[in-house]
């Protein structure tokens, strides 16, 4: 009888161990362009899309636009509330603007944003790559 509750103990703290590893989900970062294409469109000097976390958390956001000639970077912190969507712009001059134009299938926006876990201070790095469309 004493072995029988000792198991029935062992598998009630095993299970119990089971539970609370599962309920911890990993934190969810999703990039996407304002219309849910993979291209952002080319219509104004900044070119949007949008950034959330299923968790709270906090990071750098790292925008580079790859040209045939050059590289422009911006960088910058920030922190998302769990389900909040935040929309960050790279922001171009006219020149900018219309040398992406003629140059759209040479041209690309990458994002690159490092993640923290505010909850658990787990780090994640998260990079996606946006082509351009008119």
């Amino acid at each position: 009888m004493k072995r029988f509750l000792a198991a029935i103990a062992v598998m009630l703290v095993a299970g119990l161990g089971v539970t609370s590893v599962a309920e911890a989900a990993p934190n969810v970062v999703k990039m996407t362009t304002i219309d849910g294409k993979k291209r952002i469109k080319v219509k104004s000097k900044k070119l949007p899309f949008y950034v959330s976390c299923s968790k709270n958390c906090a990071g750098k956001l790292t925008l580079t636009l790859v040209t045939p000639v050059t590289k422009d970077s911006v960088s910058g912190n920030v922190t998302i509330e769990a389900g909040k969507i935040i929309t960050p712009r790279f922001p171009l001059t006219k020149f900018g603007l219309r040398y992406v134009k003629k140059n759209i299938s040479k041209c690309k926006l990458k994002v690159t944003f490092s993640v923290v876990d505010l909850d658990t201070g787990k780090r994640d790095v998260k990079r996606k790559t946006f082509r351009f469309y008119k």
